[in-house]
């Protein structure tokens, strides 16, 4: 009898190992799976980004969008939010690649992350932040006489 229970003590212990190491691998291969659809999610969005600038930047450039700030200073601010979490996305891709897991869309999201860095970095361009000291000093020039009318500003840009 001692050797029955001795041996069922035993492998109650290999089996309790066994469900742990599958538990670990398991609960693992799930983060991985939960990494690629988030992969997903950014590159939707990330799509829709670019949609996002075209329209935008069509609007600044051709149809006089009347308001500029707005749509431009959270296209900005989106931007470089997603270009920042398209750094961490991947970081966290290659972590799991670092233990033998598959993360599928991780390089597409290093080359999107980039891409929407780009972006922003043109939108910084078109939408400096706003500074009441500047609009003060225009204002005062204004006064004084010494600004350009639209004509000057076009003339310099033809010429």
């Amino acid at each position: 009898m001692s050797v029955l229970a001795d041996c069922c003590q035993k492998r109650s212990f290999l089996v309790q190992e066994l469900y742990e190491h599958w538990e670990a691998e398991h609960r693992e291969a799930m983060q991985a799976c939960d990494a690629e659809d988030l992969c997903g999610e950014y590159l939707d969005v990330a799509r829709l980004m670019n949609r996002w600038w075209a329209r935008l930047s069509d609007d600044f450039f051709r149809t006089g969008l009347s308001d500029l700030s707005g749509p431009g200073r959270l296209f900005l601010s989106a931007s470089r939010r997603m270009a920042r979490l398209g750094g961490l996305i991947h970081e966290l891709a290659v972590s799991f690649r670092a233990r033998h897991y598959t993360v599928e869309g991780s390089d597409d999201v290093k080359l999107a992350a980039v891409e929407l860095d780009k972006l922003a970095a043109q939108a910084a361009e078109y939408w400096k932040p706003w500074d009441p000291k500047d609009s003060d000093a225009a204002h005062a020039a204004y006064l004084r006489g010494e600004y350009d009318d639209v004509e000057d500003l076009l003339r310099e840009r033809t010429s």
